[in-house]
């Protein structure tokens, strides 16, 4: 039976309540320092198993393969008061620790999988260690047989109990599995028969990411108030699902997904920093520290935004949370110098997709996001002062609630010719042998082919101008991208203003409305391909015109027997990019472009595309 609304709700807010509960170093100081040593030893097995892998693989040790930190609200206390009661006293915080281990997304794929099992199995092992740990404590975990949650005018009463014998709890991944699995088995120790160990559960059915959690879990009923009741009082749904008392959640972006390259690309390009920090707790007149990994302001920020974007693009799961969100962001901005503050607005004008200059000027208000607000407990930051950083937060909310991205085939046509065009008017002659086009009609005639997956709605991307293009000579593929990366914003300024001359072609439109009177700028990364029989390079530029991603511009050294382009059954004039590389080239992209709505459309086309061609 699928959950309502408001049980889950309910289910939610009755879990934060049991997890704030366990996780008070006051009255359960041996459960915190427990854990604050577990995750301590968590990061230390895991830079010894780096080790062990450079060594045993051969693996060149100047690749970090991975990357291990804390994040969620226990982080966020520890940075953003680095001297307050959350370091010093709290082992962290009042909550669970949430923490994230993130593996190199451009590794090749079979020492990805290797990293990823070792990881697996090192973390349900510590984990398991962590359960046995607090059972040797004994601590009696007790809660109140009564909780209340607060549902807007509404009030409602429930029993909760703790569930006599935790377990763990693993789900499978159906792709990899073949099978649906979910096993669940009692979690004990021999040495200590009859003792109560957290459960721990084991979730690789869920996308994007694979979930470890330690914790207990409890269930709940609703009660009748006693007679007669005061006004607002009511008669609770049902819960199925248990609550959960949360002590460790450990996160792993999963294999192959756009998720995994955003978080790896943010901290290879040093925008996201993770530093050692020590966190204590007061025992018994003694200080107990543990130093932990943890990520900087900038990430904290970053993660508001998203979370805001998600929630004005009607796509978040924790819309509860949006009052949070805001005071978060709010928080770390004040605390900003104005160099810092100017790159914050940089950051959620990224986000929506307009320039910085835009983001304190009031869009279009969005009635469905006033009531969302309102309705969930960030009222006043609706209603917050120009120039403030709710105000400029609200701004991004409403353009990205406004924004549509329509697909539109003859766009991607004019794209098409424009890439012709800068081929045969900016690179020299040669240099490309041929090309393979990877827009969102080459995505869309690859589905259509397929004939599975349904094309109304079509995920536009607003990205018109796609391509791989296949370099005749390997070894000047890095001087052809820098080429490209240094010529082409003058070259389309220069195109833009020839189409600018009345009456307009199709194609001068498209060149004049993308391009004209615009700020252009690229960006290059580059990365590399496993196929058989070896791996090839590439080079991804994406142009961004007035901050927004217009082009996405792929060089490969790969031959035609390793990446072939194929006819378009709708176009026969015209090749399009393997399945494979459009992947690549959207997960490429998706690192770079930080607007919101496009960056999304993405995903969901490279969903799309694994969903029929799955490749781990």
């Amino acid at each position: 039976m699928q959950e309502s609304t408001l049980a889950r709700s309910i289910r939610r807010d009755l879990s934060r309540q049991l997890t704030g509960a366990i996780n008070d170093a006051t009255t359960y100081p041996a459960v915190r320092i427990t854990v604050l040593q577990s995750l301590s030893t968590l990061w230390a097995r895991l830079l010894s198993l780096k080790d062990a892998l450079y060594q045993d693989l051969g693996l060149n040790p100047e690749q970090p393969l991975f990357y291990f930190y804390m994040k969620g609200g226990n982080a966020f206390d520890c940075v953003i008061n680095p001297a307050g009661p959350a370091v010093t006293q709290q082992g962290g915080g009042k909550s669970d620790w949430d923490t994230q281990i993130v593996v190199d997304p451009w590794a090749p794929i079979p020492i990805q999988n290797h990293i990823y099992a070792v990881i697996e199995d090192l973390i349900l092992d510590e984990l398991r260690n962590c359960a046995v740990e607090i059972a040797r404590w004994n601590p009696e975990i007790t809660s109140p047989d009564q909780l209340r949650s607060q549902q807007s005018a509404l009030l409602y009463l429930y029993e909760v109990t703790r569930d006599e014998q935790q377990t763990i709890r693993q789900v499978f991944d159906h792709n990899r599995t073949g099978l649906w699995l979910n096993t669940q088995r009692k979690l004990s120790d021999k040495t200590m028969p009859g003792a109560e160990l957290p459960g721990m559960i084991f979730n690789d059915g869920i996308e994007p990411f694979q979930l470890f959690r330690l914790g207990y879990t409890w269930h709940a009923e609703p009660l009748q108030w006693p007679t007669p009741p005061l006004p607002g009082q009511s008669m609770g749904p049902q819960i199925e699902r248990p609550l959960l008392m949360e002590l460790i959640d450990v996160t792993l972006p999963r294999l192959n997904t756009v998720e995994a390259v955003e978080v790896w690309d943010d901290l290879q390009s040093g925008h996201m920093q993770i530093d050692p920090i020590g966190v204590s707790l007061q025992y018994q007149g003694t200080t107990i520290t543990q130093t932990l990994p943890l990520p900087s302001l900038v990430y904290h920020f970053d993660e508001q935004v998203l979370m805001l974007s998600e929630v004005a693009a009607g796509v978040s799961k924790s819309v509860d949370k949006v009052a949070r969100r805001f005071a978060r962001l709010t928080a770390i901005y004040n605390a900003g110098t104005p160099l810092q503050q100017a790159d914050y607005q940089s950051r959620m004008a990224a986000s929506a997709g307009i320039p910085v200059a835009q983001l304190p000027v009031r869009p279009p208000v969005v009635g469905a996001i006033n009531t969302l607000l309102t309705n969930n407990g960030a009222g006043t930051d609706l209603a917050a002062a120009p120039s403030t950083p709710q105000y400029m937060a609200v701004n991004m909310m409403y353009v990205i609630a406004n924004r549509q991205l329509p697909y539109d085939g003859e766009q991607s046509q004019a794209g098409r010719q424009t890439m012709a065009l800068m081929i045969g008017g900016l690179l020299p002659p040669l240099t490309i042998s041929d090309v393979g086009a990877s827009d969102d009609l080459a995505l869309y005639s690859t589905i259509v082919r397929n004939g599975y997956i349904s094309t109304d709605p079509f995920p536009g991307s607003g990205i018109d101008m796609a391509a791989w293009l296949r370099v005749r000579d390997a070894s000047k593929l890095e001087d052809t991208a820098h080429l490209l990366r240094d010529s082409l914003p003058r070259w389309l300024r220069n195109r833009a203003t020839q189409a600018n001359v009345p009456p307009l072609t199709p194609l001068n439109q498209w060149i004049t409305q993308t391009f004209y009177n615009k700020a252009i700028r690229v960006e290059l990364r580059e990365h590399t391909t496993l196929r058989q029989p070896g791996t090839s390079r590439e080079q991804t530029l994406v142009v961004f015109c007035d901050d927004r991603a217009v082009a996405c511009i792929t060089l490969t050294t790969a031959i035609a027997s390793q990446a072939p382009f194929v006819p378009d059954p709708l176009m026969p004039t015209v090749y399009l990019a393997s399945v494979l590389d459009m992947t690549e080239q959207h997960k490429v992209a998706a690192a770079v472009i930080k607007d919101f709505c496009i960056r999304n459309a993405l995903s969901q086309q490279f969903n799309m595309l694994n969903r029929l061609f799955p490749r781990a």
